[in-house]
């Protein structure tokens, strides 16, 4: 094929328009569009290496989903990128901030604020390191049942307390 004969593929009316940003913490489109189709997307997905991997289109990142509301689109696949269970503390904060930010970007503020209650009991936990696979395992079942079906989190619920208590026994019961 002759390419010449397509003529320029970057035209000036188009590149005007646009203003070179280099800023890699920007929640890529391609996670906005699993999120609005409800497609669960792994806290591992939000680190600086997976948003690098997104931003460059590294890899064969895609696939094509049949059921749902995103039937018949092309998504990313979240089983190119780690695990949740291979995060550790810092790139657990780290994804969990950018996972924050994609959502105030898709939710709706009053939603956002029970994220964020999540966020600073997380942060403010004297014992976090030591509980910190049973948060983990606590805060993907939260947003797993997110995308099932979309709730305010409230984190003074019973249901949210006992949802921590349970991830906790199960951390401690698999240390032995």
């Amino acid at each position: 094929m002759d390419y010449s004969a397509l003529g320029n593929a970057f035209k000036l009316e188009e590149a005007l328009k646009n203003i070179h940003e280099l800023d890699l913490t920007v929640i890529p489109s391609a996670l906005k569009q699993m999120a609005q189709c409800r497609v669960f997307i792994p806290l591992s997905m939000f680190t600086t290496q997976s948003l690098q991997l997104i931003h460059n289109n590294i890899g064969d990142l895609y696939t094509k989903k049949k059921t749902g509301l995103s039937a018949g689109k092309y998504i990313l696949n979240s089983d190119c990128f780690l695990t949740e269970d291979t995060l550790t503390e810092q790139s657990f904060f780290q994804a969990n901030r950018n996972w924050r930010k994609l959502l105030s970007d898709v939710a709706d503020p009053e939603v956002m604020k029970g994220w964020n209650c999540h966020h600073e009991l997380l942060i403010n936990d004297t014992n976090f390191s030591s509980s910190f696979v049973a948060w983990r395992a606590h805060d993907k079942s939260l947003r797993t049942s997110f995308f099932n079906a979309p709730f305010i989190l409230d984190i003074d619920r019973r249901t949210y307390i006992k949802g921590f208590d349970r991830e906790w026994m199960a951390s401690e019961v698999s240390s032995f």
